[in-house]
């Protein structure tokens, strides 16, 4: 595990729809605006439902007795405009909610950055990463091994020299060097060979991946839905983490925060904050 020892309040997270830790970071995620806006449809469901009760009650209450009509059926009358009042205020809240969820989504990803700044620990800083700086990060740590595996080349080169000249010494024999560099060439043809094979398994796996996605998600939802990658530097970088936050992401989240790894020093209060200032929710 990179990351830090956490205490067990931040495996709350595990349970909940707004974050869960993977192991080696804590991804953080905030609901798409459609979810909000369910709910809220919910809330006045259920108001005008209460609203719709309360009127048989009423018309129940008016006949009883002539004494008492009039003013059960003004209170009944007042309960029904009550009820009334109270659909139309969850109405106008669930519109709220909705244009609120809205404007979030269109916000730029900057207002986002500045609400974490404050909750940040001294000395990390943040940077937006989208999906083709992640690619990109991957492509780099691709070269780079790339460059090692050269580099391995070229030391196995120089061992099969020297060994050649330690059988010429022996053995006398002037086949054996070709014989070397023609088995070099087949140990290095295969590992590539391996490479790109598991390379292409991956990507077609990838591919089908995301056509099961497109099937399942409506076209219009893709579209409204973005992805926000926040890589807090000034810890270990793992570019894997980003490609595979980046392949989570886009699944059903519309933001997404990565914390690589957590600093050490966090607090569950802290994380709490965090929570509370970003996302409006606590623990």
């Amino acid at each position: 595990m990179l990351g830090a020892q956490l205490p067990l309040s931040f495996f709350l997270l595990q349970c909940s729809r707004l974050g869960r830790y993977t192991g080696r970071c804590l991804v953080l995620t905030d609901p798409p605006p459609a979810a909000v806006a369910a709910a809220a449809a919910e809330a006045a469901a259920a108001a005008e439902a209460a609203s719709g009760a309360a009127r048989p009650a009423a018309a129940g209450a008016a006949g009883e007795g002539a004494a008492e009509a009039g003013e059960a059926a003004t209170a009944a009358e007042g309960e029904a405009a009550a009820a009334e009042a109270k659909a139309a205020a969850a109405a106008a809240a669930a519109e709220a909610a909705a244009a609120a969820a809205a404007a979030a989504e269109a916000t730029e990803g900057s207002h986002f950055i500045n609400r974490l700044l404050g909750v940040l620990p001294a000395g990390v800083a943040v940077k937006e990463c989208d999906l083709h700086e992640t690619k990109r990060a991957v492509e780099e740590s691709e070269l780079l091994l790339l460059l090692l595996l050269l580099l391995l080349l070229l030391l196995l080169l120089l061992l099969v020299l020297l060994l050649h000249k330690a059988l010429l010494l022996i053995c006398g024999s002037a086949l054996l060097l070709p014989l070397l560099l023609l088995l070099c060439c087949c140990l290095v043809a295969t590992a590539a060979a391996a490479a790109a094979a598991r390379r292409a398994a991956e990507k077609q796996q990838q591919q089908q991946q995301q056509q099961q996605q497109q099937q399942q998600q409506p076209q219009q939802q893709q579209q409204q839905q973005r992805m926000w990658v926040f890589r807090f530097e000034g810890f270990h970088r793992q570019s894997d983490d980003l490609l595979r936050l980046a392949a989570e992401g886009n699944k059903s989240l519309s933001r997404t925060i990565s914390i690589q790894p957590l600093p050490a020093d966090w607090r569950a209060e802290d994380l709490q904050q965090l929570l509370k200032v970003s996302f409006g929710v606590s623990l």
